[in-house]
């Protein structure tokens, strides 16, 4: 199971939000799921890190949005990162 953190972010001229996606675990190569689907709501983004392996807890993307407010790209960032599921690969 991935964590995610939506205490970062930025201000511009329309709210701006980012959660992280965190995954812990010993394995290498992190296979991403659902990245299509996250992607549905407008003013969203999606960057995933090219980790060649995940040792401990580490953070392996980022969800991005923006909004009308803080709090709407806040929530739209969470969205975003919880439709993503993250499978490490036996090393």
């Amino acid at each position: 199971m991935s964590d995610i953190d939506t205490s970062a972010g930025q201000r511009s001229p329309q709210s701006g939000r980012l959660a992280f996606l965190h995954r812990s675990g010993r394995r290498r190569a992190p296979l991403f799921h659902g990245v299509a689907e996250s992607l549905v709501e407008p003013d969203t983004a999606l960057r995933l890190f090219g980790k060649p392996e995940v040792r401990g807890r580490r953070r392996v993307g980022v969800a991005l949005a923006r909004g009308d407010s803080i709090l709407q790209a806040k929530e739209k960032a969470r969205r975003v990162a919880e439709r993503i599921r993250i499978e490490l690969m036996p090393g």
